[in-house]
């Protein structure tokens, strides 16, 4: 089985290095990769090892992360990244002491990266699941956590082929899952303790919401119009509210793709001028525009305060995107219809904060019944507030199972 889990490694290297040709991303992921990571740790410090696959994990992981710092100061915390999107936005992160890419797991990556972090403490993100780091941190007893952990049934990793890689998650002394299902699916598979602590994007969105980014340039824009914020939008979601055209509702849309091909679209797509983020110094305040698109990343998160009613991209080709975030905020949140993946969807639906919708028509007449009737939309923000502060508290139960770990910070 090594033999075909390193080719199929192999392959994919191959597969980027092909496809960085004309993806810029892609060559980031390769660019990032050229020199192998060295770290220049104190020798009395522990070391704690973060990784996330991208930005949402890392979101989904800062709360553990942000504890440990806060209660930890002397621990020497790494962070790592396996894409580009995360790397990129997060590699002058503060509240850690190192941050890197995850080298590719290919033959002896595994045992030189750790070797040369040394690691006291392992904790990864939702669903890192590299055999070769695993098989690396179990042989070297390492205590590894698996943290925001989601199983799903038809998971690979659950199937009677997928027991090569289970054997490796027994790596993880704990394995703290999303919910109480997870729990039931996973349990009973793996020697690992197994704990339902809850969703850790809870406690981020809920700080965030407290403590929100303030963009006076775009607050002077809104001129007592109706904000409606469209965050991390693909192409058909796009089609689905551009129809969207009123001059009493000011339009932001935050891209999940903010290459310049699609950013031209989105322009064209925009039934009232639209102009981007990066303009917004050469506009009128007294002739703002109708739709403002966020050309960069990292925004997104604190823009969904401004709005009375937010669209979160991503559920028409099943792949939703963060809806937690505007939620936090009291803002009523619109999704597409492919959430079978996101119980979260269906949750916020239930408590009368979410609404889903199959297309156009249905978007157009949820958002103009949600403007005409102020008590249901007022309503349906602070249902939509109460889901995500009764669902908060992971972040501190992750907590009561590592501080044990840090009696001390020296070797």
């Amino acid at each position: 089985m090594w033999l075909i889990y390193f080719a199929l490694n192999y392959l994919y290297v191959f597969t980027v290095r092909i496809a960085a040709l004309n993806s810029a991303k892609a060559a980031r992921w390769i660019e990032g990769r050229k020199s192998f990571p060295t770290f220049n740790i104190p020798a009395e410090k522990k070391v704690v090892w973060l990784h996330c696959a991208s930005l949402g994990e890392f979101e989904q992981g800062r709360p553990v992360i942000e504890k440990l710092r806060q209660e930890f100061p002397g621990v020497y915390l790494v962070l790592s990244f396996f894409s580009p999107s995360g790397y990129e936005v997060r590699k002058n992160y503060p509240g850690v002491d190192a941050v890197c890419y995850l080298p590719a797991d290919l033959p002896g990556h595994a045992s030189r990266f750790i070797q040369c972090l040394q690691p006291d403490l392992v904790i990864f993100v939702k669903y890192e699941f590299w055999a070769g780091y695993l098989h690396e941190l179990k042989k070297r007893n390492i205590p590894a956590y698996l943290i925001s952990a989601r199983f799903r049934s038809g998971q690979f990793v659950l199937s009677p082929a997928g027991g090569w890689i289970r054997r490796f998650l027994n790596a993880f002394r704990t394995i703290f899952t999303q919910d109480e299902n997870s729990k039931k699916l996973i349990s009973g598979k793996l020697n690992s303790k197994i704990v339902a602590a809850g969703d850790t994007r809870f406690d981020r969105v809920a700080e965030n919401a407290a403590n929100p980014r303030k963009f006076p340039e775009i607050e002077a824009l809104i001129n007592q119009r109706i904000v409606f914020v469209a965050g991390s939008t693909w192409a058909n979601d796009e089609e689905v509210i551009f129809p969207l055209n009123s001059s009493s509702v000011f339009t932001i849309v935050a891209p999940h793709e903010i290459s310049e091909k699609h950013l031209l679209h989105l322009k064209k797509c925009s039934p009232q001028p639209a102009f981007l983020y990066s303009e917004i110094n050469q506009l009128d305040s007294g002739n703002p525009p109708a739709t403002l698109i966020i050309d960069n990343v990292g925004m997104l998160m604190s823009v969904y305060k401004m709005a009375q009613i937010a669209y979160v991209g991503g559920a028409f080709h099943k792949q939703l995107h963060n809806i937690l975030e505007p939620a936090a905020m009291g803002i009523p949140v619109l999704f597409g219809p492919y959430t079978d993946k996101f119980p979260e969807a269906e949750e916020l639906q239930k408590s009368g904060g979410g609404f889903q919708i199959s297309d156009r028509k249905e978007f157009l007449f949820t958002f103009q019944e949600l403007i005409n009737d102020s008590s249901k939309l007022r309503m349906a923000g602070k249902n939509a507030a109460e889901y995500v502060s009764k669902n908060r508290g992971a972040a501190e139960l992750i907590m009561k199972e590592l501080r044990p770990l840090f009696q001390s910070t020296q070797k």
